[in-house]
């Protein structure tokens, strides 16, 4: 946990989309197979329009464990 707080700038909690994430993997492996992204709702809004696939920083950080707050950049760890 003291490393994902080093990465991330949070803990670990249900609340946080990559929790979700991870149970979906787990638990629904058929969907999980057909899944190729993961957007907030807004940003899922501007690709449906625009075709670009963006996702802003302060979304990126509430999806929780998989964005690299230092590097700005989703986290390989």
């Amino acid at each position: 946990e003291k490393r994902l707080l080093e990465i991330t700038h949070n803990g670990a909690d249900p609340y946080y989309g990559y929790t979700k994430i991870l149970w979906m993997k787990n638990h629904e492996p058929e969907n999980w197979k057909k899944t190729k992204l993961f957007l907030p709702p807004n940003d899922y809004v501007i690709y449906k329009l625009t075709g670009e696939i963006a996702i802003d920083y302060s979304s990126a950080g509430n999806i929780g464990g998989i964005f690299d707050m230092n590097n700005r950049s989703w986290s390989k760890e």
